[in-house]
């Protein structure tokens, strides 16, 4: 891990630069509404999400997209409680028409068997679930430190997962107008941990690039 120092989005604040490519954290005011309580609080190398448990809401934050094509990166960690059995906490980007919502949020599950899964859902609207598009379980998901990306050229969705923010695993690929068509994007969150507590999640990078981006070179 290496450090640096430098200004945060233009506002004057240093930030320690952690693991490549988690540059530069966003700032919850870039975020222009939540949904379901959620709480975003800066710091001066991230940025802090609170996500209260509730086994019905989906929670986040949003953001409008640009034209296509576009490309959305997150980098965060999950939050550290384990959820008790038959208990899920899932963590990613969401898209959105303005009501309806496409997740994608790999997590961890504690059911039978439990591990850490691929989670791609569909939501009616932030409190009431639709059906699921993919669970998989994954073992080779390290939700300490995470990155994700949805793409959209104009034709294809397409999602990925990496392990080191340079190198991008597809994961979903979909049809332009499948399920939604999206005007909206952020993060999103579902805690339901079955214990009570509220999940602390932290998030390194969460970038809109108006191109499609590959592999770092």
């Amino acid at each position: 891990m290496f450090t640096s120092t430098g200004d945060r989005a233009g506002k004057g604040r240093a930030y320690n630069k952690p693991l490549y490519p988690c540059q530069r954290p966003p700032l919850a005011a870039s975020f222009t509404s939540t949904f379901n309580t959620i709480t975003l609080k800066d710091k001066s190398d991230r940025l802090q999400v609170i996500v209260p448990s509730n086994a019905s809401n989906l929670c986040g934050a949003n953001r409008p997209l640009p034209a296509t094509p576009w490309t959305i990166d997150m980098c965060f960690e999950h939050g550290a409680v384990t959820p008790a059995s038959g208990g899920a906490f899932l963590g990613g980007i969401h898209i959105s028409d303005g009501t309806a919502f496409v997740a994608y949020y790999p997590g961890c599950v504690a059911s039978s068997p439990g591990g850490t899964l691929e989670a791609f859902d569909l939501w009616t609207n932030s409190t009431t679930y639709n059906s699921q598009v993919l669970r998989e379980l994954n073992s080779s998901i390290n939700l300490s430190l995470l990155w994700i990306r949805v793409t959209h050229d104009g034709g294809r969705r397409k999602f990925y997962r990496s392990s080191n923010g340079r190198d991008y695993t597809l994961i979903l690929d979909t049809a332009v107008a499948q399920y939604i068509t999206e005007v909206k994007c952020g993060i999103a969150f579902y805690n339901n941990s079955n214990r009570g507590l509220d999940m602390k999640v932290v998030v390194h990078r969460f970038d809109i690039s108006n191109s499609i981006l590959g592999d770092a070179s």
